[in-house]
Order: C-alpha cells, then sequence, then structure tokens
C-alpha cells in the first residue's frame, strides 16, 4: 500500500477530528483507516503519515512529539491499563486515547435498556470465557458443585407463623448467607444463632462445604456474625451514602 501525501485527504475513508495545538505539541491532521488491520501494513503507514504531518509542523516550546506509536492504537481500547495520560510525554499519549476514543464511537452503537436475552447470552459468552482462562472453572464444569443450589432454613412459632428465617445458597465449596432476619417478638432468643448453625451444618455435612461468607451493613449484624466465628475481609464505606457494608468469611470444619 501507498499513500500519496499530496493526495492522501482523498484517499482516506473516514474523517478524524483536528488534534489541538496545546502544550506545544504540533497540529496533527488527517484521517484515518479501519485499525483491524494485518500488523505491519496499514498500521505502519498510518505511523509514517503521522511522522511526515508531523515534520512539516513546528512545535511552539521546543518538545519533541512523541512518535513511537501511530496516532490510531491499533490494538483493543483499554484506557486503564494502557498507560495513557501518565509519566512522561502524557499530552502526546492523551491523543492517542482520544484517537481510540473517537474510533469506539465510530464503531459500535452504545444503548442502555434491560433486555434479557442479551442479559442471558453475555452471561453465557462470560462464563465459556472464565472457563476457557480458569482451569479451576474449567474443572467445575459438568459436576455437582457448579451450579448454585438454594439452602434456606425457616422458625415458625407455636401458630405456625413465620418468627425468622436465613436464605442463602451454596457453590462449589462455600455457603453464602444471603439474608438472615428473626422477628422481633423472638429476638433475645437465640433463635438468630440457631438457624445460622443449621444452615452451616447442612453446607458443611450435607453439601461438602468448607467456607462461609455473608455480606451485612453496619446497622445490622456484624458484631453479631463475629461472635459466630465471622471475620470481616471487606469494607466499603458510603454503600448507599451514611451507610458501611462488611463482607465477613468463616472457615468451617472440614466435613467428616
Amino acid at each position: 500500500m501507498v499513500v500519496d501525501d499530496q493526495n492522501s485527504d482523498a484517499n482516506h475513508e473516514t474523517p478524524f477530528p483536528k488534534l489541538s495545538k496545546s502544550r506545544g505539541y504540533p497540529i496533527v491532521k488527517g484521517r484515518h483507516r479501519e485499525t483491524n488491520t494485518v500488523a505491519g501494513t496499514t498500521s505502519e503507514v498510518r505511523m509514517a503519515h503521522g511522522r511526515r504531518r508531523a515534520e512539516k509542523a513546528t512545535p511552539t516550546s521546543g518538545v519533541e512529539p512523541d512518535l513511537s506509536r501511530p496516532l490510531i492504537s491499533t490494538g483493543p481500547h483499554r484506557c486503564c491499563s494502557s498507560g495513557y495520560g501518565r509519566g512522561a510525554g502524557a499530552e502526546g499519549n492523551l491523543q492517542n486515547w482520544l484517537a481510540d476514543a473517537f474510533m469506539v464511537s465510530r464503531m459500535f452503537r452504545l444503548e442502555t435498556e434491560v433486555d434479557k436475552s442479551r442479559h442471558d447470552l453475555l452471561r453465557r459468552r462470560l462464563r465459556d470465557a472464565n472457563t476457557a482462562a480458569s482451569p479451576v472453572l474449567r474443572a467445575l464444569r459438568g459436576t455437582p458443585g457448579e451450579r448454585e443450589l438454594p439452602l434456606q432454613v425457616w422458625a415458625l412459632d407455636d401458630s405456625g407463623a413465620l418468627a425468622g428465617g436465613l436464605v442463602g445458597h451454596t457453590w462449589t465449596s462455600w455457603l453464602h448467607v444471603t439474608y438472615l432476619w428473626v422477628d422481633e417478638s423472638a429476638r433475645g432468643t437465640g433463635l438468630g444463632s440457631q438457624l445460622l448453625a443449621h444452615a452451616e451444618a447442612t453446607a458443611r455435612f450435607e453439601r461438602g462445604c468448607t467456607e462461609a461468607r455473608v455480606e451485612t451493613w453496619d446497622f445490622q449484624a456484624p458484631g453479631f456474625y463475629k461472635k459466630q466465628g465471622y471475620e470481616v475481609v471487606c469494607v466499603i464505606p458510603d454503600y448507599p451514602p451514611g451507610i458501611t457494608e462488611y463482607t465477613l468469611t468463616k472457615h468451617l470444619a472440614d466435613p467428616s
């Protein structure tokens, strides 16, 4: 592929925004081709084309532009790992980031809506990708531990009314407590401890679980779970604002 400087604007296909001349960097104008090309062809021509245009411009502060990479990144857009905006030459890297962002906006249409079919498709594809990347998850495929199994414990009073309950599930070797509630009339009786202990015993002896986890807010029961042998492993302030969320875990004895 050959690019003629004099007719390059006519040869390129998609308009590219003009980049500013801020902080002493030259104006680098021009257009770009699709970035999904074979390495060593279009990307090299694009880099050389950018160099020629940059060489014709004059920096205002004597700072040489960073021409070590093409104006349009040929890899996937990774705004968190590419190093844009950090360290020396951050302004030049910012130009590359803006170019990448422009390409994303030109190539994809973003929608914000609830879509169950896409939700299920995304979950399946993410599951397949995780399975391919992790030998541990790959070994779980097709085994009983692969699926979440509900675990629910209910406490009823003499009249059959609900006095308390625990809702959770088991997955692989973990018990996850989602809800634990005791009616006000039954509080102080030890019912909450009984519900939790029953769920732990079921997970341990019937499902082979060795660990348990729970999330609770600061005004709920972090102290209660600590008394039951749980340890805080994560604290998230202001979730929601004004409330702190705790994640606690507990090692259950190995099933006998």
